[in-house]
């Protein structure tokens, strides 16, 4: 970035934090989430093809993730226990020969499948977690994304519709992104893939869609700590394996906005230095927030916040883990994904940490033209493809990017961040306590 650009970069940073904070705090979330989840057409250089699984007779999902949940904290309300529901599923790659406006073919969704498959160059699979802070956006939003990942890594992308709060709070998405993956495992009957091993599986995801990621990674590495190495999905057994790696952009580590970075950050980032709107004063209410009964944030009840699954921060055991690679700007949340980073590489995982100087969160979206949107671009491609054929090596770092394009590498980790995960994790607790129930006052809806 030259010194121009450099010198912009506040100015465009701003302007984009207050038209956020501005339509965030003015739209109710029913507003702000409609927007956000309509249907697009499908045109240009990608394939997508969509299937509708339907749930197990058998909701072992369900049951497995409310046990953790309980095993590592407080348990979820008997009123808020989601149950499984059937999952829609896009599948998305490059599509080669076509220009931007060119439409989808009239064709089955199992003959664009097809040729999806045929136009990828690797053998797996990247199953993408979309961002959205949990109550935005569908697969449809990051159709373009996705396609160019594909064709950046020759491998097809998987996502799931997750259902959204504050309809459906934690861990109602969680759950739709474990059936997901174990729909990789073991496919439903509907499902137009075969068996996928875990080894040909890399788990990605950006901010909210990140920590779902973590959230899986943490329930299924305690499964396999309790002796549940397999279980029956689709009436077949199971065996219960990890991704080869997850790739991780922006990813929220924990949810209450405490840790030191989210102030030391806040010039370079597009987040509110404080509480967001939707639990302020004088939040325009409507049908689906507040919530009925009401709670103190969109995702899930207050003191939920701190939870290990909901905080992957708080997340006390990484060990045996597959390699995790993390890429965050400067941002505000940048300290919850180190608190992970440093205690899983202390605990024997190998993890590489990219952070690019100056930088907001979720910048290789927000500025699709800055170099530094190309470099991350560049690095998560390649560092899927090394997942998927192994050659990832053994080396753990740190990689600060600075504003040239100058890298600095760090192979001790400990040094990462100062906070140990205890000390986060008082600190994400005691965030916690300052998100009370969000009452609003409801007009005649």
């Amino acid at each position: 970035m030259d010194e121009k650009a450099r010198n912009e970069l506040p100015a465009i940073i701003a302007k984009i934090r207050e038209a956020g904070i501005t339509a965030a705090a003015n739209m109710t979330v029913t507003e702000q989430q409609n927007s956000t989840v309509g249907e697009s057409s499908i045109k240009g250089p990608m394939w997508v093809s969509k299937f509708y699984l339907s749930a197990p007779e058998n909701d072992i999902v369900q049951e497995l993730t409310l046990r953790v949940i309980d095993e590592l904290g407080n348990p979820i309300k008997t009123n808020t226990q989601p149950a499984s529901v059937g999952i829609d599923v896009e599948w998305v790659g490059y599509r080669s020969n076509v220009d931007s406006n060119t439409p989808e073919p009239p064709i089955s969704e199992i003959e664009k499948y097809h040729n999806l498959m045929e136009e990828a160059k690797n053998t797996g699979v990247v199953m993408y977690v979309y961002g959205g802070a949990f109550y935005l956006n569908t697969p449809a939003r990051y159709r373009k994304i996705t396609a160019r990942l594909s064709k950046m890594t020759g491998l097809p992308c998987m996502m799931v519709r997750q259902r959204l709060a504050p309809q459906h709070p934690f861990p109602a998405a969680l759950i739709d992104v474990f059936h997901g993956y174990m729909s990789l495992l073991s496919p439903h009957p509907s499902a137009p893939n075969s068996a996928i091993p875990g080894s040909s599986i890399v788990l990605a995801g950006d901010s909210s869609g990140a920590n779902l990621a973590l959230g899986l990674l943490q329930i299924l590495l305690t499964l396999r700590r309790k002796g549940i190495s397999s279980l029956e999905y689709h009436g077949r057994k199971v065996t219960l394996e990890l991704p080869a790696g997850l790739t991780l952009l922006s990813a929220v580590g924990e949810l209450t906005n405490t840790l030191p970075s989210y102030k030391h950050n806040a010039s370079h980032d597009v987040f509110p230095r404080d509480l967001t709107p939707t639990v302020l004063p004088g939040f325009p209410v409507c049908a689906i927030w507040p919530s009925k009964p009401p709670r103190g944030n969109i995702y899930c009840e207050g003191p939920v916040l701190a939870h290990p699954i909901a905080s992957p921060a708080c997340a006390e055991d990484w060990t045996g883990s597959p390699f995790m690679w993390f890429c965050s700007g400067q941002e505000q949340i940048v300290d919850g994904a180190k608190v992970i980073a440093k205690n899983a590489f202390g605990q024997g995982v190998q993890v590489v940490f990219r952070e690019y100087e100056g930088m907001p969160h979720t910048f290789m979206w927000h500025l699709p033209g800055a170099p530094q949107s190309e470099h991350c671009w560049k690095a998560w491609a390649e560092t899927c493809r090394s997942i998927i054929m192994g050659t990832t090596g053994s080396t753990s770092e740190k990689v600060f990017i600075d504003h040239q394009g100058m890298e600095a590498h760090d192979e001790n980790l400990t040094q990462l961040i100062s906070l140990t995960r205890e000390e986060a994790s008082e600190i994400i607790k005691q965030g916690a306590k300052r998100y009370k129930p969000f009452t609003g006052k409801y007009s005649s809806l």
